[in-house]
């Protein structure tokens, strides 16, 4: 637990990606590193579609300690086939969450507070994930607040694209891009910042 994660996004579109992390509220470094409270991501020119894997460049972000403002990481998605076998490798029994809507997914929450589990209930996104890539990281549950909510939605249609509006695990939330069916997924939430932590928590690292 030595800091927040860091991903590589792989697209043969970088620019276009970097803009879409940018609607959403992330601030953007150098070579392509995209980064908010919670997570970095670093933007990869790749063949292929889209996806999200371990940074192969190694490396992490200082930890976020403090609850921050804008946008900020609540979990990463990790697809799985089969979320007993794949929550046996956390420190604590996997708990039901609420399911995933948008992504037609069963959710869980586990021992890390930021990873959240996702398995396919239905021929949806997220069966579309698992087809094209196989298990891993394969969406961004991100907060971004409710003042921004519409902002973010204005944003996201000016680049073409068409947020989609469902329910998830830490509640109503927005599909930021729905362009390719196998993501990767970005779920917008905006929780209350006086409410209490969402579900399972808030200030833990993910190890991938």
């Amino acid at each position: 637990m030595t800091g927040d994660p860091v991903l590589a996004w792989e697209t043969r579109e970088p620019e276009r990606v970097c803009d879409l992390l940018a609607a959403v509220g992330f601030l953007a470094g150098t070579a392509g590193r995209m980064t908010a409270p919670g997570l970095a991501i670093v933007v990869v020119g790749a063949p292929g579609p889209d996806r999200l894997r371990p940074n192969p460049g190694g490396g992490r972000e200082a930890a976020s300690d403090d609850r921050p403002t804008g946008t900020w990481l609540l979990a990463v998605g990790v697809a799985t086939v089969d979320l007993g076998r794949h929550a046996a490798a956390f420190p604590r029994p996997a708990a039901a969450l609420p399911g995933d809507a948008l992504l037609g997914a069963r959710a869980a929450a586990t021992g890390d507070p930021r990873v959240v589990l996702l398995e396919p209930a239905t021929e949806g996104r997220l069966a579309a994930t698992l087809a094209r890539h196989g298990e891993g990281p394969a969406a961004l549950y991100l907060d971004v607040g409710p003042a921004s909510l519409a902002t973010i939605r204005g944003r996201l249609v000016a680049l073409g694209e068409h947020p989609r509006a469902g329910s998830g695990p830490f509640g109503p939330q927005l599909l930021a891009s729905t362009r390719h069916a196998w993501g990767p997924h970005l779920l917008l939430v905006a929780l209350d910042p006086a409410a209490a932590e969402p579900p399972g928590g808030a200030w833990a690292t993910i190890e991938q």
